[in-house]
């Protein structure tokens, strides 16, 4: 959770932490690849609600602040080559039985929210991962759920071609 490229780390006043844990946990990894007929899976289902867990106290003891949302694991689709349709499910209901403990922390249902989005913009079928458009949807989701809880308006979100062009500009200011 820590990222050494902040230059403060961690040391901040959070005023809110969205946070998720979920596909690679229920992934299954044999040599480093994704693989689920010889691999492990990375975290049971006892592990995941162990190591919630400890991520909650974590984030409650360390930034008490902080106005905790949690966010449900995307769904899982058929013919996903390193884990099962159907185990997002299984991980999100130990992660609402955990978060049922904690009653100050909020919900994004990106779950619900990314089932039909990943219908329309995976990368391909059988495929986790989001095409640019599916991610920036997301992106939206969460932010419009950071900005219920901090009670801000969100600004209108750019297009995919807007955020490439203006990504590409300043790579180009960048390497100059």
């Amino acid at each position: 959770m820590f990222q050494p490229y902040l230059s403060q780390g961690w040391d901040f006043e959070w005023d809110v932490i969205h946070f998720n844990v979920g596909l690679h946990d229920l992934k299954y990894v044999v040599d480093g690849k994704l693989d689920k007929q010889n691999g492990k899976q990375v975290s049971s289902l006892e592990t995941y609600e162990n190591n919630l867990r400890s991520i909650i106290n974590y984030l409650k003891t360390n930034y008490p602040k902080a106005k905790l949302i949690f966010a449900t694991t995307t769904p899982v689709p058929e013919g996903e080559p390193g884990r099962n349709a159907g185990d997002a499910k299984q991980y999100n209901t130990i992660a609402l039985k955990v978060i049922n403990d904690h009653k100050d922390i909020i919900i994004n249902d990106l779950y619900k929210f990314s089932i039909p989005v990943l219908e329309k913009f995976a990368v391909r079928p059988g495929n986790v991962h989001f095409k640019a458009e599916g991610s920036r949807l997301q992106g939206i989701e969460v932010a419009s759920v950071i900005s219920d809880v901090i009670g801000v308006k969100p600004i209108t979100c750019p297009t995919v071609e807007t955020i490439r062009e203006r990504f590409n500009q300043y790579k180009k200011s960048v390497n100059k």
